[in-house]
């Protein structure tokens, strides 16, 4: 037979072994937090029809101008209208130049959340003058001699550094980035020389915002 004042000092034992037992826990709970997951960023959609809105350029002579970027992309290929205009309002059309090709979406950006890194291949890049003072201009900046008005001319093979065109014998793509957002879309912020033909050139930042149209 047990007595009851040995049975005492087992119960009140088991009690602070517990105890114990709750306070480690608890230590590890606070001095080792749990490990930062990553969440992975999700591969955006760019196919669609995307625009943005009128905004200021500085052309290669000084004078100032307007721009307007329409962008009509698929599951494979990609097309850029950049559209100028002499007024800040985009109501006076100058030219526009035409670029498509296929892309490829490379991976995410290591440094830009939200943003993935794409590579845009070249296959055709075209200036259409809409006035005969933007022939000048062109003829000017050497970027062709054969132009018309509204008459579309190839200049993929033509080197033009103002407009930040390679040969494409010198450059087959660029290496950009690119955000979605909603309906919102993001390429990569250019730089000042518009030259992206190299990977080391690769934005760091995020350029303007173009809607979505279609």
């Amino acid at each position: 037979m047990v007595c009851r004042s040995d049975r005492l000092p087992t119960a009140l034992m088991a009690t602070a072994l517990m105890a114990t037992a709750l306070m480690a826990t608890a230590l590890l709970v606070v001095g080792c937090p749990a490990a930062q997951v990553r969440v992975p960023t999700p591969r955006p959609t760019l196919a669609g029809a995307w625009q943005s809105n009128c905004f200021t350029v500085v052309n290669a002579d000084d004078t100032e101008g307007s721009a307007r970027i329409v962008v009509g992309v698929t599951h494979s290929l990609w097309a850029l209208d950049r559209h100028l205009f002499a007024d800040d309002a985009c109501t006076a059309p100058t030219g526009t130049i035409h670029v498509d090709g296929g892309y490829e979406l490379e991976a995410p950006s290591p440094t830009t959340p939200g943003a993935w890194n794409v590579r845009f291949d070249f296959r055709s890049r075209t200036i259409t003058p809409q006035v005969d003072g933007f022939i000048a201009y062109m003829e000017s900046l050497s970027c062709g001699d054969s132009f018309g008005v509204d008459r579309s001319t190839d200049v993929l093979d033509t080197a033009c550094p103002a407009l930040g065109f390679r040969a494409f014998g010198d450059c087959q793509a660029e290496h950009d980035m690119v955000a979605v957002d909603g309906d919102t879309l993001r390429f990569g912020m250019r730089p000042a020389d518009g030259d992206l033909c190299e990977p080391p050139r690769r934005p760091t930042a995020l350029g303007i915002a173009l809607e979505r149209i279609r």
